[in-house]
């Protein structure tokens, strides 16, 4: 018994034909996506000009914090000092009780290859700017989404302290260090 295979020639002829197919397949699809892809929102860095366009006293902010509330301002030679969880530092007012007040580097901040950030440590003197924010249990389950609480008293001290805002911080550089006043010494 012999078994007659017909020509594959009709086979051959189609190859060329489906590479085109998936070549035009291929283009159709990009085109639809430039179409149809949403753009993606970039957010900028504050710039270094927001430190001199917003600058506030310190003396000033530590009087009364809340009536900068919203606000983006610029600090000048503030000395840091512990840090709060993972993305925060303490400083102290200029009040006569010396409160502490939060600074809290955001994501973009303590990320950016440019920024001072890596070099801070207790006791740096920087000068940042942020915008001031009221400490809410919506922030407060963000920054724990963000892994902003390095332990579970972090959480709690930030909740028990009902007046506490904090400053957002967009940027950051080294500050000068104040040098010592010259006067009479004992």
């Amino acid at each position: 018994m012999t078994i007659k295979l017909g020509s594959r020639a009709g086979a051959a002829q189609v190859g060329p034909l489906m590479m085109l197919g998936s070549f035009v397949l291929v283009a159709g699809f990009l085109y639809w996506l430039s179409v149809a892809a949403k753009p993606t929102e970039i957010i900028p860095t504050e710039r270094r000009e927001a430190l001199t366009e917003n600058v506030v006293a310190f003396a000033a902010f530590s009087a009364l914090p809340t009536d900068h509330l919203g606000d983006t301002i610029g600090l000048r030679d503030i000395r840091l000092g512990d840090a709060f969880g993972n993305h925060g530092r303490w400083i102290n007012l200029q009040d006569a009780n010396r409160h502490g007040y939060i600074v809290y580097f955001s994501d973009l901040v303590r990320m950016d290859s440019a920024s001072f950030y890596h070099e801070i440590t207790a006791g740096t003197v920087v000068n940042l700017s942020g915008v001031v924010v009221e400490t809410t249990d919506s922030v407060l389950d963000a920054w724990e989404a963000a892994g902003s609480f390095a332990t579970e008293v972090d959480r709690l001290v930030a909740e028990a302290t009902h007046y506490l805002n904090f400053i957002d911080v967009a940027h950051v550089e080294p500050g000068q260090v104040p040098q010592p006043q010259d006067g009479p010494t004992n």
